[in-house]
């Protein structure tokens, strides 16, 4: 809602509209920290709506701890144009819709929005750019949490991984049983994928994290590098290129589920039937040394007697 992120709003839809799309600015209205606000959303569509979608997001709002965020998320903002612009002139199976929100910094309060407004869309993936243009990259960082007990499909994260990897060079590792065990019992969310997953739709966020090197300043564009912004962004189009040759609507969404590949998995139902039976005997061997207990003191005679 800040005049930085209107104006940047009026900058996209006219670039949208040089390229040849029709952009929508749709204004909503939220509570942020308890502030009402009003804050709105730019869209634009290659492809009839009335098909299943592809969303590509990325947030125009910056975190409160900054002041301009020329990576956080300026990238994202920055990969999603060029990436518009590339589809307007490519043909694909998929309807590609690209989203840049507002307020998504404080929780996905802008793609949230987005959802309830357009509960007719059929969406069947979505990609989320984040962070993009990072320095000293070191490695990628997929996110497919959400705040609910919903995680993105194994199918995702190893898709979104080999995109990452193929054109990034760099390491892009998948979460392990340990960090996905404490995600489904405290489940925890942000940024603009996050609703979406909860919400059932494939949806993964991916940004690049730099090496352990003096802390930044994000708001200069001296905080950003174009090496890292052009490969993550070649890293995203590989992706959706992946995904817009899928039979995507025949595919699993997000669910509660672990996964040791992509071809191994456990549904989180199961998990909870397996700690129940590891759980039982501990139970049954408590039980019966209580009981134990209870008829050894049943047995002896008073101590002052």
């Amino acid at each position: 809602g800040s005049d930085a992120s209107n104006a940047l709003a009026t900058q996209i839809a006219k670039r949208l509209g040089d390229a040849g799309l029709k952009p929508v600015v749709e204004p909503f209205h939220t509570t942020v920290n308890g502030t009402e606000m009003s804050l709105q959303n730019v869209w634009a569509a290659i492809g009839s709506l009335d098909l299943p979608i592809i969303l590509l997001v990325a947030n125009r709002d910056i975190s409160p701890l900054t002041t301009v965020g020329a990576n956080a998320n300026a990238s994202g903002a920055a990969a999603l144009m060029e990436l518009a612009r590339v589809y307007s002139l490519e043909a694909t199976r998929h309807t590609m819709l690209f989203l840049w929100t507002d307020g998504d910094a404080y929780g996905g309060v802008g793609t949230q929005a987005f959802i309830d407004a357009h509960p007719e869309f059929q969406i069947v993936a979505a990609v989320n750019a984040t962070e993009v243009a990072t320095p000293n990259a070191g490695k990628v960082v997929l996110n497919g949490w959400s705040a609910s007990d919903r995680v993105a499909p194994p199918w995702l994260w190893a898709t979104a991984q080999s995109a990452a990897k193929a054109e990034t060079g760099l390491p892009a590792p998948l979460p392990g049983i340990l960090t996905q065990l404490m995600r489904l019992a405290v489940p925890i969310g942000s940024g603009s994928a996050a609703p979406l997953v909860a919400a059932g739709v494939p949806g993964i966020s991916v940004s690049v994290a730099g090496q352990d090197v003096a802390p930044i300043d994000d708001t200069i564009t001296a905080g950003t590098s174009k090496a890292t912004l052009a490969k993550a962004g070649r890293a995203v189009e590989r992706l959706v290129d992946t995904l817009d040759e899928q039979q995507l609507d025949t595919l699993p969404g997000s669910s509660s589920i672990l996964f040791f590949s992509r071809y191994r998995q456990l549904p989180g139902v199961a998990l909870g039937w397996v700690l129940a039976m590891l759980v039982l005997p501990i139970l049954v061997i408590a039980v019966d040394s209580y009981a134990a207990a209870r008829r050894a003191r049943s047995r002896l005679t008073p101590a002052w007697l």
